[in-house]
């Protein structure tokens, strides 16, 4: 788990900072960085290298490769670095164009003024403008909660900066790129890596990537839930426990939408089960799907499970819809893996705990299963030393899904027990 960090976060850094080091190589004779203005000017190009190399490996990111789903450890994990390394994309375009406002303003605040308006240079005028914009839809995807569509049309648009960041950085006067070869080998390279997969993602994917066709076999409406089975009409998808793929309902105007959701079937089962949530239209919506509608799945994604997990000691901690991937864990049990687990169902009241029967039932045939549910109106939410009682916490892996919130106070209430950080395995619930 450790190395798997330092292996992501590698991906994300050498690429960025590579053509920062050919840029101070092998920079322009010319420049002496004698004068204060020379070296700010230097910084804010080394600045706006970084940006469009981070903007470019962000996009490599967002294409939802599967080697990367292995590299990340799961799909959450590649899409929390992504929303991290937007965030830095946006600063170092801030500090770019922050330094060269200053480099004009030592000339007369006049010129510092007139540098931030729009003018006759096109490809400065055009990073103006995609700056301004792709601050507003970071802004508006990291501190704001949009309906889903929103957000993949605000990711299509943020990606289509690499187009214009490019444009700009070999056109723009005073551009490097032109008379530093190996800088412009490297940023063609990387550039129409991260432009072929956009331009794949966005438009070629559906049409060149194939889909499961499965059919709508059951569907049980229970309170705020709706429980949706479906069966293959050919070849059905193979997967592992825990993992979840990209669904729509074609011919149905809201449900033909593509949303992400966990599988909650057993990795044995032909059949594919989802437990959706009712937050928005869109779930709201699935009510209304009949048997023998068609379905469409991609995938499957994600590294969240028990099999992947290190030690036979487990820990699952669930909060409220995170259930789902647990459903598909219990189910996939075998008394000859010689797990050793329990699972805490964090829930509200016992109105809610609509799979305590089903997940009861498991544990009776799996001997090795505990189902432990704590319903929080009455009982309060558990504490790190409610999962730890009875356990090695170095010789205990701990599985937890659920709400953002959650996670992030599990994992440290784990850490303070000292539990070790590679024995703690999550996956967040957000996009529904």
């Amino acid at each position: 788990m450790v190395k798997r960090i330092y292996i992501r976060w590698l991906f994300i850094i050498v690429p960025a900072l590579a053509p920062a080091l050919i840029w101070w190589l092998a920079k322009p004779a010319a420049i002496q960085l004698q004068s204060t203005s020379e070296w700010i000017d230097a910084a804010a190009k080394l600045a706006g290298l970084i940006a469009l190399s981070l903007l470019a490996v962000n996009i490599i990111i967002s294409a939802r490769l599967k080697l990367l789903d292995r590299i990340f450890f799961g799909l959450d994990n590649m899409y929390r670095t992504h929303h991290l390394t937007g965030g830095w994309v946006i600063i170092f375009l801030l500090i770019h164009s922050g330094l060269l406002t200053l480099k004009f303003s030592l000339i007369s605040l006049a010129s510092g003024y007139q540098f931030l308006l729009p003018s006759s240079d096109i490809p400065l005028t055009i990073a103006k403008m995609t700056l301004v914009a792709m601050t507003g839809l970071v802004v508006l995807t990291m501190y704001f909660t949009i309906r889903y569509e929103w957000f993949i049309i605000a990711m299509r648009l943020l990606g289509a900066a690499i187009f214009f960041g490019g444009f700009h950085a070999f056109f723009v006067g005073s551009s490097d790129l032109r008379a530093i070869k190996p800088l412009l080998a490297y940023m063609i390279i990387l550039g129409s890596l991260a432009a072929g997969l956009y331009t794949y993602r966005s438009v070629f994917r559906r049409a060149l990537h194939r889909p499961y066709d499965y059919l709508v076999d059951e569907v049980i409406n229970h309170s705020a839930i709706t429980e949706v089975w479906l069966k293959p009409i050919d070849g059905a998808m193979q997967r592992f426990a825990g993992q979840f793929c990209y669904v729509s309902f074609p011919g149905r105007s809201m449900a033909a939408e593509v949303h992400p959701f966990t599988i909650s079937s057993g990795s044995s089962d032909r059949r594919v089960r989802f437990c959706m949530k009712h937050v928005g239209d869109y779930t709201t919506s699935l009510d209304t799907l009949t048997v023998g509608d068609p379905a469409r799945l991609e995938g499957p994604y994600g590294n969240f499970s028990f099999t992947k997990a290190h030690r036979l000691h487990q820990v699952w901690i669930s909060g409220g819809i995170g259930i789902t991937p647990f459903l598909a864990m219990a189910r996939s049990l075998d008394s000859s893996l010689h797990h050793h687990i329990t699972l805490y169902y964090i829930i509200r009241n016992k109105n809610e705990a609509i799979f305590l029967n089903e997940l009861e039932a498991i544990s009776k045939q799996q001997p090795n299963f505990k189902v432990l549910p704590v319903f929080t109106y009455i009982q309060g939410r558990p504490k790190a030393s409610d999962y730890l009682a009875g356990t090695n916490a170095k010789h205990t892996d701990f599985l937890v899904c659920g709400p953002a919130g959650m996670l992030k106070t599990v994992r440290q209430q784990l850490l303070a027990e000292t539990v070790p950080r590679n024995c703690i395995f999550t996956e967040e619930f957000v996009l529904s």
